[in-house]
């Protein structure tokens, strides 16, 4: 039956699209968190040592993962958005600035809880609390390091208050976090679930329910693009009238079932007998018109005539073999700058001429 009236946009470079924007936007959140790195160091909170290893430790995450989505290497992995292994990487270069600057850790649970609604985008609650759980631990290991190393004098009380803090943030963003990514499956579902229906509804506007082809109104739409083709490029425009004959008599003997199963088999034998660029449409009851582009009435007279001759040829599922179906043909070509509705009269005009004259043959309007 006739192809869809369009095609969508590949579903899988435009994930990846959305992948790359994503990545872009917390390659965007990293470098400002490089800006207050160096803010720190301004006010004293932090060496500027530390703020230029962050730096570089930042920029290098950040071109190893664009590298990897650019390249498309994002795509070898059982989660192309490579959404954790981003997270635990800015994990880690933050638990840095947790080693240098005791000063700002308070202020970098913030910047771990950003970093962790980042993966509201595919994360699931359960996988938010064990991204925020590693975080815990990068974070105390940090501080733990530091503690070691340097042996600095510090408050049990205090860093004990922190990790509880830190705790509990994670656990609410995991909390919210999870539940935008609910509310975004969800939506995704009811989007796709709508999107199959107006397909479905798209379908039954254009399309003909019984013989799968387009429908009055579609057909129409279609004379009146290529009446303003013809105009614009001069090109020619054939119509044509099809009717099956004595298709009343067909239903009156062996009931409607049979004169759909009818006017499906004739449905099948137009479209696969037309041209990639031809038109054919159900214009009510038993009558066809078929839309021949770039087509002069003597040149449609052969396509016409093989058509008429395979359905007079066909067999049609529990119809008597004594019982032939066939058709009857007018066809006209369009006068460029009239109403096409006067083009289709006389078709229409022509397939009665062929009516009159006995039936199943083509006629072409004079």
């Amino acid at each position: 039956m006739p192809p869809a009236l369009s095609s969508a946009p590949d579903p899988l470079e435009r994930r990846q699209r959305l992948r790359v924007f994503r990545h872009f936007m917390a390659a965007a959140s990293s470098l400002l968190t490089v800006v207050l790195a160096y803010a720190y160091a301004w006010f004293g909170h932090l060496s500027y040592a530390a703020a230029l290893h962050f730096t570089g430790a930042v920029a290098c995450s950040v071109t190893v993962f664009t590298l990897t989505f650019v390249l498309g290497i994002n795509r070898r992995f059982a989660d192309p958005s490579l959404t954790v292994a981003q997270l635990l990487t800015a994990g880690a270069a933050l638990s840095w600035l947790a080693f240098e600057g005791p000063d700002i850790r308070s202020l970098l649970i913030g910047l771990y809880a950003v970093t962790l609604m980042f993966g509201a985008f595919r994360l699931s609650t359960g996988a938010l609390l064990a991204v925020g759980a590693c975080f815990l631990a990068m974070y105390a290991a940090g501080v733990g390091l530091d503690l070691w190393l340097r042996r600095q004098p510090w408050s049990a009380t205090n860093e004990g208050v922190q990790l509880v803090h830190f705790a509990a943030v994670v656990v609410w963003v995991a909390w919210i976090g999870g539940y935008i990514n609910r509310l975004r499956i969800r939506l995704r579902s009811t989007n796709e679930e709508l999107k199959q229906a107006l397909q479905r509804i798209e379908v039954v506007a254009s399309f003909d329910e019984v013989t799968g082809l387009y429908n009055r109104r579609t057909i129409r739409d279609i004379l009146a693009k290529e009446k303003s083709r013809c105009e614009r490029t001069r090109a020619s425009l054939c119509i044509a009238m099809l009717d099956i004959d004595h298709f009343k008599r067909i239903n009156d003997l062996y009931g409607h079932a049979m004169g759909d199963r009818v006017l499906k088999a004739v449905a099948t034998v137009l479209h696969a007998g037309l041209r990639g660029n031809d038109s054919v449409g159900r214009y009510g009851g038993e009558e066809f018109i078929v839309v021949l582009t770039e087509c002069q009435a003597g040149a449609a007279l052969l396509p016409l005539e093989r058509l008429r001759l395979e359905i007079e040829a066909m067999t049609v599922e529990g119809l008597p073999r004594e019982h032939k179906v066939t058709a009857s043909i007018g066809t006209a070509v369009y006068r460029c700058g009239e109403d096409i509705d006067l083009a289709i009269q006389r078709a229409d005009a022509a397939l009665y001429e062929a009516k009159r004259s006995g039936r199943n043959q083509v006629v072409c309007h004079a």
